[in-house]
Protein backbone atom coordinates (compact mmCIF):
# COMPACT_ATOMS: atom_id res chain seq x y z
CA UNK A 1 0.00 0.00 0.00
CA UNK A 2 2.89 2.29 0.45
CA UNK A 3 4.22 2.04 -3.16
CA UNK A 4 0.81 2.70 -4.20
CA UNK A 5 0.34 6.25 -2.01
CA UNK A 6 4.02 6.95 -3.53
CA UNK A 7 3.16 6.25 -7.11
CA UNK A 8 0.13 8.58 -6.93
CA UNK A 9 1.89 11.10 -4.87
CA UNK A 10 4.54 11.61 -7.61
CA UNK A 11 1.65 11.27 -10.23
CA UNK A 12 -0.20 14.09 -8.38
CA UNK A 13 3.34 15.89 -8.34
CA UNK A 14 4.05 15.04 -12.49
CA UNK A 15 0.69 16.00 -13.24
CA UNK A 16 1.58 19.34 -11.23
CA UNK A 17 4.41 20.26 -12.67
CA UNK A 18 3.31 19.59 -16.22
CA UNK A 19 0.36 21.96 -15.43
CA UNK A 20 2.74 24.54 -14.47
CA UNK A 21 5.50 23.88 -17.55
CA UNK A 22 2.21 23.98 -19.58
CA UNK A 23 1.06 27.45 -18.59
CA UNK A 24 4.50 28.82 -18.64
CA UNK A 25 5.49 27.68 -22.22
CA UNK A 26 1.68 29.32 -23.25
CA UNK A 27 2.47 32.54 -21.85
CA UNK A 28 5.63 32.27 -23.85
CA UNK A 29 4.21 31.37 -26.79
CA UNK A 30 1.78 34.37 -26.27
CA UNK A 31 4.46 37.31 -25.74
CA UNK A 32 6.19 35.39 -28.78
CA UNK A 33 3.45 35.96 -31.07
CA UNK A 34 2.64 39.64 -29.94
CA UNK A 35 6.24 40.49 -30.63
CA UNK A 36 5.60 39.06 -34.36
CA UNK A 37 3.00 41.39 -35.22
CA UNK A 38 4.99 44.11 -33.86
CA UNK A 39 7.77 43.29 -35.90
CA UNK A 40 5.65 42.91 -38.83
CA UNK A 41 3.70 45.74 -38.61
CA UNK A 42 7.17 47.72 -37.87
CA UNK A 43 8.20 45.88 -41.28
CA UNK A 44 5.40 47.39 -42.89
CA UNK A 45 6.03 50.58 -41.98
CA UNK A 46 9.87 50.28 -42.60
CA UNK A 47 8.69 48.70 -46.44
CA UNK A 48 6.38 51.74 -46.79
CA UNK A 49 8.83 54.60 -45.59
CA UNK A 50 11.84 52.71 -48.23
CA UNK A 51 9.42 52.66 -51.31
CA UNK A 52 8.94 56.36 -50.67
CA UNK A 53 12.27 56.86 -50.69
CA UNK A 54 12.79 54.61 -53.82
CA UNK A 55 9.88 56.93 -55.78
CA UNK A 56 11.81 60.44 -54.48
CA UNK A 57 15.02 59.34 -55.36
CA UNK A 58 13.25 57.77 -59.04
CA UNK A 59 11.36 61.17 -59.39
CA UNK A 60 14.52 63.16 -58.96
CA UNK A 61 16.85 61.03 -61.09
CA UNK A 62 14.10 61.13 -63.96
CA UNK A 63 13.95 65.39 -63.79
CA UNK A 64 17.36 66.03 -61.70
CA UNK A 65 15.95 68.33 -58.96
CA UNK A 66 16.95 69.24 -55.57
CA UNK A 67 15.47 66.51 -52.80
CA UNK A 68 12.83 69.05 -51.14
CA UNK A 69 11.47 69.58 -54.29
CA UNK A 70 11.36 65.83 -55.43
CA UNK A 71 9.44 65.05 -52.02
CA UNK A 72 6.93 67.98 -53.34
CA UNK A 73 6.77 67.11 -56.52
CA UNK A 74 6.03 63.31 -55.77
CA UNK A 75 3.08 63.91 -53.15
CA UNK A 76 1.39 66.45 -55.56
CA UNK A 77 2.07 63.81 -58.59
CA UNK A 78 0.52 61.25 -56.10
CA UNK A 79 2.44 58.57 -56.35
CA UNK A 80 2.74 58.47 -52.78
CA UNK A 81 -0.23 55.61 -51.18
CA UNK A 82 -0.51 53.07 -48.81
CA UNK A 83 -1.77 55.87 -46.55
CA UNK A 84 1.60 57.58 -45.44
CA UNK A 85 1.59 60.30 -43.05
CA UNK A 86 2.50 63.66 -44.51
CA UNK A 87 3.00 64.79 -40.54
CA UNK A 88 5.95 61.99 -40.08
CA UNK A 89 8.12 64.24 -42.38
Amino acid sequence: MTSVKANLVCAAFNALCFFVMYRIFSAQVEMLETKMKEWRREMKELKRDINRQLAVAHYGMSVRTEGVECVGAVERRGTMRDGWNHDRM
